[in-house]
C-alpha cells in the first residue's frame, strides 16, 4: 500500500522548474515596468486615458482601439497620476496582468505533457518580454480572449459552446480591431464554409455570439448618450488610418513599398511612400486575395464535421487533391485558424504594423510545443521579428515625456505634464534614463528602418514555410495540440 501524499512544503514548490521559470519571467517583466516605452504610449496614455478621465468613456471612445481598451487607458491614467516619474508604470502593469492571464489559459490549452515546454516558449522568449514589459504594446487583451474561445471549445463542443467563442471573440476586438481582422474574419471563412458543408449549427451559434456582443454594446454606449454606430466607425477609423500598402510591418510588402521608394528617390518611412492609387489598390487586392485563397484552402481541406457530401466536397474533388478533409476536434481547429489567421493577415495582407505578427507568434506556442518542425520555424521567426523590434525601438523611449513641441496636444493631460516637467528627472536625466539613453545610442548607429526593410524577404519566406508546416499539422489527426 502506498503512502499518502503530504502537503506541499513551500521548499518543495520553489523547486519545480514551472515555479522558478514562471518567477524568472515575472522578475524580468517588473523590471520592464521602470522603463518608458515606445511612441504609441504617449497617445495611449496622455491622449486617450486623460481623456476618458475628463470625459468620461462613452465621449472619448472615437478612434483605434476598442472601447473596452478604453476602460483600461483610463485607469491606467488615474494610476499615473500617483506616480508622475513612473507615470507608465500603472499601464504596463496591466499588461502585465494579461500576459499572466494569457500564460495560465495557455497552460490549460496545451496537454499536460508540453506545458513547461509551453511555459518556456511564451514566458522566457525574449522578443515577448521586450515586446510587452519594455516597449508597452498593447497585444494581451485581444490574445487572451482569442485563447479563452479556444478553451472554451475544449471544455464543451455543444451550440452553447460556439455561442461563446463568438462571445470572447468580439469581446476581443473590443480591446482591438485585430480581434475581428485576424480572428473573426478568418473563423468567419471557416465556419461559413463548414455552412455550406451541412455542418449549420456552429455558424450559427457563433454568429449569435458576435450579434449579442457588438449589440449590447451598441446599445449601452447609445443609453450613455453615445452613438448608436459608435462601434461601425471605430472600426472604420481603423482601416482608414495609413492607407498605404505597408504600416511597417516586417514582411513582403515593407520590401515592396521600400524597393519603390528608393527607386523612385524617395527618403523616409514606409508607411509613408508616395505611390499611385491604382498601384495601391492592385497591391492590396493582390494581398486580400491571397489571404483570402489560404483561408478557402484550410477551410476545405479541414473540418469540424460534415452534414453530408456538399457543393464543397464536389469542388474539392475537382480542383484539389481527391484526399477527403481531415476532421479535427473543434479547439484545435478554431486553434488552427486564430493561429493561422493571425500569420497570414500580418504577413500577407496590406497594411500591417511591425507588432501585429506578435500575436501570431503567441498563438501558435502550442503547435510549437508539438511540433519540432513548427518550432523551428518558430524560432526563427521569433528571432528575426524580435531583431526587427529592436533595430527600430531599442527599449523604448529614453524620456519622461514627448518633445516640447508636441505637448500642446495632450491637452486633457496638461495638468499633469506639468507635474511631470517639475521632476528632477525630466531636467536631468536619472540612471534609469541615462542606461535606456545609451541603449537607444547604440541602435542608433545602425541603420535599422533600411535593416528591417532587407530583413522583409527573410522575414516573409519564414513565414510561408511556417504556413505550409501548419497545413500539415492540420493534416495530422493524432497529433493533439490543445
Amino acid at each position: 500500500m502506498s503512502e499518502a501524499r503530504g502537503p506541499v512544503r513551500p521548499r518543495d514548490l520553489f523547486r519545480s522548474p514551472l515555479v522558478l521559470f514562471f518567477l524568472l519571467g515575472l522578475l524580468v517583466r517588473l523590471a520592464g515596468t521602470l522603463f518608458n516605452g515606445v511612441t504609441d504610449l504617449y497617445q495611449i496614455l496622455l491622449d486617450w486615458g486623460f481623456v476618458v478621465r475628463r470625459e468620461g468613456l462613452v465621449a472619448a471612445f472615437h478612434i483605434n482601439y476598442g472601447i473596452l481598451s478604453y476602460a483600461a487607458f483610463g485607469l491606467a491614467a488615474a494610476a499615473a497620476d500617483v506616480m508622475p516619474r513612473f507615470w507608465w508604470a500603472p499601464y504596463k502593469l496591466i499588461i502585465l496582468a494579461f500576459d499572466v492571464a494569457t500564460l495560465l489559459v495557455l497552460l490549460r490549452v496545451v496537454p499536460p505533457e508540453r506545458r513547461t515546454l509551453a511555459l518556456i516558449l511564451y514566458w522566457l522568449n525574449p522578443w515577448f518580454i521586450i515586446h510587452e514589459a519594455y516597449h508597452g504594446f498593447w497585444e494581451g487583451p485581444h490574445m487572451l480572449f482569442g485563447l479563452l474561445a479556444v478553451l472554451a471549445l475544449k471544455r464543451a463542443q455543444a451550440g452553447g459552446a460556439w455561442f461563446m467563442v463568438g462571445v470572447l471573440l468580439m469581446v476581443s476586438a473590443m480591446f482591438k480591431p485585430q480581434g475581428l481582422i485576424h480572428f473573426i474574419g478568418p473563423l468567419g471563412v471557416y465556419l461559413a464554409v463548414q455552412w455550406l458543408r451541412g455542418n449549420r449549427a456552429p455558424f450559427a451559434f457563433w454568429l449569435a455570439g458576435l450579434a449579442t456582443v457588438a449589440g449590447a454594446t451598441s446599445l449601452l454606449i447609445a443609453a450613455a448618450g453615445g452613438s448608436a454606430f459608435a462601434l461601425v466607425d471605430n472600426y472604420r477609423s481603423a482601416f482608414a488610418t495609413m492607407s498605404g500598402v505597408s504600416n511597417g510591418g516586417p514582411g513582403i510588402w515593407r520590401f515592396v513599398s521600400f524597393v519603390y521608394m528608393s527607386a523612385t528617390a524617395q527618403t523616409g518611412h514606409v508607411a509613408f511612400v508616395h505611390m499611385p492609387r491604382l498601384l495601391t489598390g492592385i497591391l492590396s487586392g493582390v494581398a486580400a486575395l491571397a489571404c483570402l485563397g489560404v483561408f478557402l484552402v484550410f477551410s476545405v481541406r479541414t473540418t469540424i464535421g460534415s452534414g453530408g457530401v456538399s457543393i464543397v466536397e464536389r469542388l474539392a474533388s475537382r480542383v484539389m487533391r481527391p484526399d477527403a478533409p481531415v476532421t479535427r476536434p473543434p479547439a484545435e481547429t478554431v486553434l488552427l485558424m486564430l493561429a493561422l489567421g493571425s500569420l497570414v493577415m500580418s504577413q500577407f495582407g496590406a497594411r500591417a504594423h511591425i507588432n501585429h505578427s506578435f500575436t501570431a507568434m503567441v498563438l501558435l506556442v502550442p503547435l510549437a510545443a508539438a511540433s519540432t518542425d513548427i518550432r523551428r520555424l518558430w524560432t526563427a521567426l521569433s528571432a528575426l521579428l524580435g531583431l526587427s523590434h529592436l533595430l527600430i525601438f531599442a527599449l523604448g523611449n529614453a524620456a519622461l515625456l514627448p518633445p516640447d513641441s508636441v505637448l500642446p496636444r495632450y491637452s486633457a493631460a496638461a495638468s499633469f505634464v506639468q507635474r511631470v516637467t517639475a521632476l528632477p528627472a525630466y531636467r536631468s536625466p536619472d540612471a534609469l534614463l541615462v542606461i535606456q539613453q545609451w541603449l537607444a545610442n547604440l541602435v542608433s548607429r545602425l541603420p535599422g528602418e533600411t535593416l528591417v526593410s532587407l530583413l522583409s524577404p527573410v522575414v516573409f519566406l519564414v513565414a510561408c514555410l511556417l504556413v505550409r508546416a501548419i497545413f500539415q499539422v492540420a493534416a495530422q489527426p493524432k497529433l493533439a495540440i490543445a
